[in-house]
């Protein structure tokens, strides 16, 4: 009886062990996304910004103009702009590929792209 006590600890112990080592290697690998804000103005790729290196850039647009975009905890923003509606600023933080944010003064998009 006392055999088995033992070895339900030690089964259990090891169990506790395997989901801890689980959960820390899901929560490594998943908040690391590898993705980027890939930056376009008419139609054209300008930049790419990896969203696992926090970073503040700012793009001229060739009409004039300007707009600041801000990289931040695997998200990205247009921090600032001088277009007169703020609308992209307004779309507020994206992270997925299924988001854009647009600047239709500055012909301005940001989109999510997949490693």
């Amino acid at each position: 009886m006392q055999k088995n006590t033992r070895n339900t600890c030690i089964l259990l112990v090891i169990l506790i062990v395997i989901a801890l080592t689980s959960l820390i290697c899901v929560k490594v690998f998943w908040e690391k996304h590898g993705d980027y804000a890939v930056v376009s103005s008419d139609g054209k790729e300008i930049m790419r910004l990896n969203l696992d290196e926090d970073t503040t850039k700012r793009v001229e647009s060739p009409y004039g103009g300007y707009n600041i975009i801000e990289v931040k905890d695997h998200t990205v923003c247009v921090k600032e702009s001088d277009c007169e509606n703020q609308l992209c600023v307004m779309q507020g933080k994206i992270k997925e590929s299924t988001e854009l944010i647009i600047c239709l003064p500055h012909t301005l998009v940001i989109s999510i792209e997949n490693k």
